[in-house]
């Protein structure tokens, strides 16, 4: 899952829509005001935004969210990345929002990468200058 539509998914799946206040209700409105400014209020990315919304488990509606991110060009847009990663980092300071972020494996570039998920799995080993 890629950066943006997973901060999106692990906010919706801690209940970041029923909190009003909260740290991390403000960084995924921010989020989500910069998609809305960047693609239109109309657009099908935050549409797609809203379905999660409704339905934030579906595992098809976070599929046609991150098709519709990677059709927008939002994982390469600096400030929405940004956005992103403030979202994530605000999610780990929560219980709630560390559980979910934890079922997830969000994929990022160009910073720091991790495995992230239930049941992930590295196959072939770590390897550091050619040390396992």
């Amino acid at each position: 899952m890629d950066l943006i539509t997973g901060a999106i998914v692990a906010a919706l799946t801690a209940g970041v829509v029923e909190l009003s206040k909260g740290v991390f209700a403000d960084a995924y409105q921010m989020l989500k005001t910069a998609v809305r400014r960047k693609c239109g209020a109309e657009s099908d990315a935050v549409k797609a935004m809203v379905a999660v919304e409704e339905k934030p488990t579906s595992e098809a509606r976070q599929t046609v969210l991150a098709d519709e991110v990677a059709e927008a060009g939002l994982a390469k847009d600096p400030e929405i990345s940004q956005l992103a990663h403030a979202l994530l980092d605000a999610l780990q300071g929560h219980s709630a929002g560390r559980e979910a972020v934890s079922k997830y494996n969000i994929q990022m570039s160009g910073g720091q990468v991790g495995v992230i998920g239930d049941n992930a799995k590295v196959t072939g080993g770590i390897r550091f200058d050619d040390k396992e």
